[in-house]
């Protein structure tokens, strides 16, 4: 979500911003997700030839992310508009085939009504309809940028596509703010708590209550509270969607709860640090679905794999212990999932109530995709092995798992403080400043309207490097949950 003030920030530098996805605005053109994914009342679809070439090459990477886009919405998500990403729904592969096309078209018309001239995205595409449209934007010969903010304070990685995210920081390109490492070695990991949004709270609950006062007295609403009350929920959930006429939710719902249900079972016989094995191997679990995996991960996006092939790679008396996010839900963590890994006796759970940086320190070193918690063993002396393309991947004591030594020259190896320090400080110093998402506002050193300014002289920077212009055309900025359309500068 691109910060408050951006705009018009923006257009003091030149740049005309002509419209945003999922980001609030009195100035421009603003787009909800829900209302592009929707496709029930969309009735202006143009095929063209290139979208052919396009579903070849993009098929699979969309089909992927859109998957966790609901049609389940709960009253909260519906009464908002907003996407729920949590949930999942099960569509049918020529279902989404058609959706494909049909999103292509409207993406499509989309940019073309708006008249951008260039596509920004403040985080990295990663919901299916935000990587297509990167697609669509570079086929169309728009320029196109993509950031990615960093929970190091006032520093997020730039490019073209999200391939090339950390690629110019890592080369040098463009010289930023003197970056210094502190001393301090534990971050604020704001985004592992509850984001609350008391004007969001407050227009919810008076939502419910006058829900509740329309319908408290009815026999239909006192059959739906009696069964919630006496935990037959799978009884609620098939009252209260056939209530709303939709078989698919109602399956969704059910497939869920199921899903639900076999995730807490598999939350038992777990380690403690008073059992945990000599040697071991720390796996902290992503949050998935995230860009951390889908758009990071490389050849490892499907987290498991990553989980298998790390264990296989083991001496023999070693054990990999996993710790769940504490912020997994049931999504993504199948029953299948946890056949897989229950079938390995060299892989074992960690209690949730086990805290992360112990677990750190007992361990031999960490693995993860591309996980922060690879950082925070980083900066404590603990080697890393990484399995996708984590931005502290060049710095001392990180190791790419598909050219890693043997796992006891990982776990031998010395992080030098000195050697550490100079490569945090020289990738971190090609980083550009300021805050490109405004949820890292929570952990910014500068105000918001400092960190505004500060980000705007960084984009301009980058347009001009990457792009070779000053601002001349019209920027879209787009989040699709949190990126935006911005189109370029008049």
């Amino acid at each position: 979500m691109a910060p408050h003030g951006l705009i018009t920030e923006l257009r003091g530098a030149g740049y005309e911003v002509v419209g945003i996805i999922e980001q609030k605005s009195d100035q421009v053109p603003m787009f909800r997700v829900m209302d592009l994914f929707d496709l029930g009342s969309y009735t202006e679809y143009r095929y063209k030839p290139w979208y052919r070439s396009l579903f070849t090459d993009c098929f699979a990477h969309y089909y992927k992310n859109i998957s966790r886009v609901s049609v389940a919405q709960s009253p909260k998500h519906a009464f908002f508009r907003k996407p729920n990403y949590f949930e999942p729904s099960y569509y049918a592969y020529d279902e989404v085939a058609n959706r494909f096309f049909l999103h292509a078209s409207r993406l499509d018309q989309l940019l073309q009504h708006t008249g951008a001239e260039a596509v920004w995205f403040s985080r990295a595409p990663h919901l299916g309809l935000d990587n297509l449209m990167l697609e669509i934007a570079q086929r169309k010969g728009l320029q196109t940028l993509v950031f990615q903010q960093t929970i190091i304070p006032d520093k997020f990685f730039y490019g073209r596509a999200t391939a090339e995210l950390f690629a110019h920081a890592r080369r040098c390109a463009l010289a930023f703010e003197r970056y210094r490492v502190s001393d301090e070695r534990d971050l604020d990991l704001f985004y592992m708590k509850a984001r609350r949004d008391p004007d969001r709270e407050r227009k919810y609950k008076l939502f419910r209550s006058i829900r509740k006062r329309r319908f408290r007295f009815t026999a239909a609403w006192r059959l739906h509270a009696f069964l919630l009350a006496h935990n037959r929920r799978l009884l609620a959930a098939l009252f209260y969607y056939l209530f709303h006429r939709s078989r698919k939710k109602l399956l969704d719902q059910m497939r869920n709860r199921e899903r639900a249900r076999e995730f807490g079972r598999n939350a038992s016989d777990q380690l403690t640090l008073a059992t945990l094995p000599s040697r071991l191997v720390y796996f902290p679990l992503h949050l998935e679905p995230e860009a951390t995996t889908s758009e990071f991960g490389g050849a490892y996006k499907d987290q498991i794999n990553a989980i298998e092939a790390m264990s296989a790679a083991l001496p023999e008396d070693w054990v990999l212990v996993l710790k769940e996010n504490p912020k997994q839900t049931f999504f993504y963590r199948s029953p299948e999932f946890h056949a897989r890994i229950e079938a390995n006796p060299r892989i074992q759970w960690a209690a949730p109530t086990e805290d992360s940086l112990a677990l750190i320190e007992r361990c031999q070193f960490v693995a993860t995709i591309t996980g922060t918690a690879g950082y925070e063993a980083i900066v404590r002396g603990k080697p890393v092995v990484h399995f996708g393309d984590a931005w502290y991947a060049s710095v001392s004591g990180a190791f790419d798992f598909a050219s890693m030594p043997r796992p006891e020259q990982v776990a031998a190896f010395t992080i030098e403080r000195s050697q550490l320090r100079r490569d945090l400080e020289n990738l971190l110093s090609h980083a550009a400043d300021g805050v490109i998402y405004s949820q890292f506002q929570a952990v910014s050193k500068l105000s918001p309207a400092q960190s505004v300014q500060t980000a705007v002289r960084s984009l301009t920077a980058i347009d001009r490097l990457l792009h070779g212009t000053e601002p001349t055309g019209k920027v879209g900025m787009t989040p699709a949950q949190n990126q935006g359309i911005a189109a370029g500068a008049s």
